[in-house]
């Protein structure tokens, strides 16, 4: 689990306190990351490591959380690789996997497979096909942890045999809580 936004001033021990109000019997192991200034603040980001999952589920069920009287996010903390890892967005990309989803015309992956699956983590607030050929679709959820689930779950499951891929991506929703909506992110590049 991640807590991003952490005044270096605050104790790891405060933190435990905090977390042992809500799971009484676990002992979290938290690990610091580099400092760093925003608004003329020193901070750092703060991993919380717990033995079992169940333990980060109840924990993510108790939010918002909050230190000395500030709320403090929390996230999970997803592997760099995966697109926005590092932030709290409600959208879902999800890509079907074209050279599956052909082979055979009775193989197609609709919108209510792709909802059924997706509804086993929240309840989908909105899904629409983001292209023509329907390989493509947004998923919106009511709560940013909902989609860190489904991608720590499989980033890349199956649905009736045919691959999907999904990705956190921004909706416009979460565009207007961004403290930088227009930022531009580049891949690919070589080396």
């Amino acid at each position: 689990m991640l807590f991003p936004f952490v005044n270096k001033q605050i104790k790891d021990s405060v933190i435990l306190a905090q977390i042992k109000k809500i799971l009484p019997n676990i002992a979290p192991r938290i690990k610091r990351g580099d400092p760093y200034h925003q608004n003329g603040e020193e901070y750092q980001r703060a991993f919380v490591t717990f033995d079992k999952l169940e333990s980060v589920d109840e924990f993510m069920k108790n939010r918002p959380f909050s230190i000395n009287g500030h709320e403090i996010k929390v996230t999970r903390s997803l592997p760099s690789t995966c697109p926005l890892f590092n932030q709290s967005v409600t959208g879902l990309k999800i890509k079907i996997d074209k050279s599956s989803n052909g082979q055979q015309s009775n193989k197609k992956l609709n919108e209510y497979d792709l909802k059924n699956y997706c509804q086993k983590f929240d309840r989908v607030l909105q899904c629409q096909w983001t292209n023509n050929d329907h390989t493509e679709a947004l998923f919106i959820f009511p709560d940013y942890d909902s989609v860190d689930r489904i991608i720590l779950c499989n980033p890349s499951p199956q649905i009736r045999g045919i691959r999907i891929s999904l990705e956190k991506t921004r909706t416009a929703e979460d565009n207007a809580y961004c403290e930088h909506p227009y930022v531009i992110h580049v891949t690919n590049l070589p080396t």
